[in-house]
C-alpha cells in the first residue's frame, strides 16, 4: 500500500475519536463509564474470539510473554531514566505510559486493513500481553503511593479478561466446536472493540481542560512511544530472526505496527482515576494521536 491508501484507510479511526470527541462535549458522555463498557464487555468478547480462532502453537502461547515483556521493560527503563528529571507523580505516570500504546484500538484495525485477516489471530494474542501489563504493572506504577500492590491485583483479578481467554484457549486446544452464531457475535464484539475505543480516545481528550504544554513531560512520552518503541520493537524482530527463530514474518509485521501506534487514550484514563497530572498526560495522548496521522502511513508505506 502507498502513503495515500494507507492515510485513507487509518482517517475513519480519526472521525470515530471526533465522534467521542464531541459526544464528551455535548452529551458529557464521560470516559470512565466508556472505559467499563469495554474492560468489562467488550475487550472479554474480543479476547475470546482471538483465543478461539488462533492456532495453539507454542510460538502463539510465547507471543503474550514476549509482549507484556516489551511493555515492562520500557516501564521500567523510563521510570530509571525519569528519576534524573523528577520525583513527583510525572516520573511515575511517564513510567507507566512508556510500556503502553494504542495497541488496540488503533493498531488492531489498522493491522486487518494492512495485513488481512489471517492477522487477526496473532495480533489479539499479541495483545495479551499489552493488556494484561494495562492492569498489572502498569495501574501499579500509575497507583503508587495510592493504592497497595494488593489492592491493584486485587482489582486486576476482578476482570473479565484473563478468564475468557482461558476459555476461549481451551475450547480451541479441545477442539470442541463452537456455534456459527457465537463465532458472529464475537466478530461484533471485535467491530464493537475498535469503535467504541476511538470514541474513547475523544472522550477521554474532551475532558482535557486545558492544553497543557509541559514540554519535558511531553518530550519524553513521545520519546517513549516513537522512538525507545521502534527500537526495542526492532531489537526483538533481530534476536528472535538471529537466535530464537520462534515467530513467523506475520509476527514481525504485528510487533512493528506495535512500534509506530500512538501513546494509548488508558493512559489518560489512569492519570484521571487518580488525579495526577491529567492535562498533561491528555496533551501528549493529543499530540501523539495528531503527530500518528501522517507517520504511520509514512513508516507503513515504506515497510
Amino acid at each position: 500500500m502507498g502513503f495515500t491508501q494507507l492515510l485513507v484507510q487509518i482517517l475513519p479511526l480519526y472521525l470515530l475519536a471526533l465522534f467521542g470527541w464531541l459526544a464528551g462535549r455535548r452529551l458529557q458522555l464521560s470516559s470512565e463509564s466508556l472505559a467499563k463498557l469495554l474492560f468489562y464487555v467488550v475487550i472479554p468478547g474480543t479476547v475470546f474470539r482471538g483465543a478461539l480462532i488462533t492456532p495453539v502453537t507454542p510460538a502463539t502461547m510465547v507471543l503474550p510473554l514476549a509482549t507484556f515483556g516489551l511493555c515492562m521493560a520500557l516501564c521500567l527503563l523510563f521510570y530509571l531514566a525519569c528519576g534524573a528529571l523528577w520525583t513527583d507523580s510525572r516520573r511515575n505516570m511517564a513510567a507507566a505510559a512508556a510500556g503502553l500504546g494504542n495497541f488496540g484500538f488503533f493498531g488492531l484495525p489498522l493491522a486487518l486493513g494492512v495485513l488481512g485477516p489471517e492477522a487477526e489471530g496473532p495480533y489479539i494474542m499479541a495483545l495479551l500481553g499489552p493488556m494484561f501489563y494495562n492492569f498489572s504493572a502498569g495501574f501499579i506504577m500509575a497507583a503508587k503511593g495510592r493504592l497497595s500492590s494488593r489492592e491493584s491485583l486485587a482489582r486486576v483479578l476482578r476482570l473479565p479478561t484473563p478468564y475468557a481467554f482461558a476459555l476461549g484457549l481451551a475450547l480451541n486446544a479441545l477442539q470442541v466446536p463452537v456455534p456459527d452464531s457465537i463465532l458472529q457475535l464475537t466478530e461484533a464484539f471485535r467491530g464493537a472493540y475498535t469503535v467504541l475505543g476511538m470514541m474513547l480516545v475523544g472522550v477521554s481528550l474532551s475532558s482535557m481542560k486545558s492544553f497543557v504544554p509541559d514540554w519535558t513531560f511531553m518530550t519524553v512520552t513521545l520519546g517513549s512511544k516513537f522512538v525507545a518503541w521502534p527500537l526495542a520493537a526492532l531489537a526483538a524482530i533481530w534476536l528472535d530472526a538471529h537466535t530464537l527463530m520462534l515467530f513467523t514474518p506475520l509476527v514481525y509485521k504485528i510487533l512493528v505496527i506495535y512500534a509506530i501506534v500512538p501513546l494509548a487514550a488508558s493512559s489518560v484514563v489512569l492519570a484521571s482515576l487518580f488525579q495526577t497530572n491529567e492535562d498533561q498526560m491528555a496533551s501528549a495522548v493529543l499530540v501523539s494521536t495528531l503527530f500518528a496521522a501522517p507517520y504511520v502511513p509514512l513508516v507503513l508505506s515504506f515497510l
